[in-house]
């Protein structure tokens, strides 16, 4: 068996890697390509859908008994030199060619059949091809590549994550070629990448939010997968992006939704326009067609495989503010690269050691509340400092038990720990607070409510804390 398996993979191997330099194969019936090559402009998404994997009524020649062309995508690119066609999982780079509303495909690339390239993000920016991700024996890969013309062959991008993607009719990745940014909602493990049916509200805090910048190459994680928005990912497919996120439909409601991915939220078109555009997208499935959509000057663009189109306008305005937040939000010091972490984390180790180790020294040898150069941020923790601003703002200087735990970042924690931070905390604010102002008295007292003990609340005795300000910035 074992020798069939080597026999299979070499015929695929060399069917894949016979070298065609031009193609010339006519296509006729069909404006789709020459649409498409008018109105999509260079460096937007060129979306189409696929549902129920129908053949291509259109594709090269040499590709002819191919076992899986029953199952490719479309993945059309345009460029500033021209439309082009990359076949699932193969790398390779056809040039559609419109002439007299016929087009033809001439083959660009030298590549090698890979195989591990199957359900690719292809997308172009800057005017040049890129691939990401893809799928192949069982494995998710994470590689970034561009595609050079001169030469035909894809080039590595050196990443410093490896992060992995399967783009099927899953929301969960943007391009934003304004920005140079690509958004990904992707497990930290590459053999689940977007399988979000393998995930519940309890665990999907192991899916974080993340963004490849362009320019450095560098991974960054921004926050951890909203429960909720589990929920839309598993009941929503993806239609299309626009220059605000990527468009969803939610198949149970027929409603159009909007990642937005800079203002982090999820948001919904309103009714009227949303009615039109998922009624225009049952028109085009009902004939059995692929549906091809671009956003262009204003107007979210769909297109059948006989080139009928239709345009909706839409606005950012057109959507409602967002039912709820995409991703709860990381610390801004724990969102960057390992290397920059680690950096951080020794010089900030060694201004903290030197900062306490002055502390000490004047605690014991000089009267503290004499220390005048001593401030706020010496004093006290960035969550005492925290507390004690929040409770100065708030409405009656006060905090409840849930409101402190948010603060702490402990409400995901369990009781018995949620507790003993608060305790802490709010006890290491008043041991301060007596050693710099002799005050027996507390800066924060606790007073457990009537009609819950278990519920506490913190109030700040404001005339003490304003009496704390004067000594100190004096």
């Amino acid at each position: 068996m074992r020798i069939f398996r080597v026999l299979g993979f070499l015929f695929l191997y060399l069917f894949f890697n016979t070298e065609i330099k031009t193609e010339a194969q006519v296509l006729p019936d069909s404006q789709v390509f020459q649409v498409l090559n008018e109105k999509v402009t260079s460096g937007v998404e060129l979306f189409s859908s696929n549902e129920g994997f129908t053949q291509p009524l259109y594709y090269p020649s040499d590709l002819r008994g191919f076992i899986g062309i029953n199952f490719m995508k479309d993945h059309l690119i345009k460029t500033g030199n021209g439309l082009f066609y990359i076949p699932d999982g193969t790398d390779r780079v056809y040039e559609l060619i419109i002439e007299k509303n016929r087009p033809s495909f001439i083959r660009r690339d030298n590549s090698f059949f890979s195989g591990h390239t199957f359900h690719a993000l292809n997308f172009s920016y800057k005017d040049s091809i890129y691939s990401f991700s893809g799928f192949g024996f069982g494995h998710h890969n994470s590689q970034l590549r561009v595609f050079n013309m001169g030469t035909g062959n894809w080039r590595s991008i050196k990443l410093n994550q490896d992060v992995a993607i399967s783009f099927r009719s899953s929301p969960g990745v943007w391009v934003n070629t304004n920005t140079g940014k690509l958004w990904t909602i992707s497990h930290l493990k590459t053999d689940l990448a977007q399988n979000f049916s393998a995930f519940t509200a309890e665990n999907c805090d192991s899916i974080p939010v993340r963004y490849l910048d362009f320019s450095s190459g560098q991974w960054k994680s921004v926050g951890e997968l909203n429960p909720v928005m589990l929920n839309t990912l598993k009941a929503n497919t993806r239609i299309g992006t626009c220059p605000w996120g990527e468009l969803t439909l939610d198949t149970a409601k027929l409603q159009v939704g909007l990642i937005n991915y800079n203002e982090n939220r999820m948001m919904y078109l309103n009714p009227l326009k949303s009615k039109e555009i998922v009624e225009a997208l049952l028109r085009i499935q009902r004939k059995h067609s692929r549906v091809y959509s671009w956003f262009s000057s204003g107007n979210f663009m769909l297109a059948d495989e006989q080139g009928n189109m239709s345009a909706y306008p839409i606005l950012i305005s057109d959507f409602n503010k967002g039912d709820f937040i995409v991703y709860e939000k990381l610390s801004e010091a724990w969102s960057f690269s390992g290397p920059m972490i680690l950096s951080a984390v020794v010089f900030i180790s060694g201004i903290v050691f030197f900062l306490l180790g002055f502390v000490r020294h004047h605690i014991k040898r000089t009267d503290f509340r004499k220390n005048i150069s001593v401030t706020m941020e010496l004093i006290f923790t960035e969550f005492e400092l925290q507390i004690l601003r929040t409770l100065s703002e708030n409405s009656g200087n006060e905090l409840n038990t849930e409101q402190v735990n948010l603060i702490l970042g402990t409400s995901k924690k369990t009781i018995e720990v949620q507790k003993k931070q608060r305790s802490d905390t709010i006890k290491s604010i008043n041991e301060k607070y007596k050693r710099l102002m002799d005050d027996l008295e507390p800066l924060i007292v606790q007073d457990r409510l009537e009609d819950d003990r278990r519920q506490v609340r913190y109030l700040l005795n404001l005339e003490k804390y304003a009496i704390l300000l004067n000594r100190i910035i004096s």
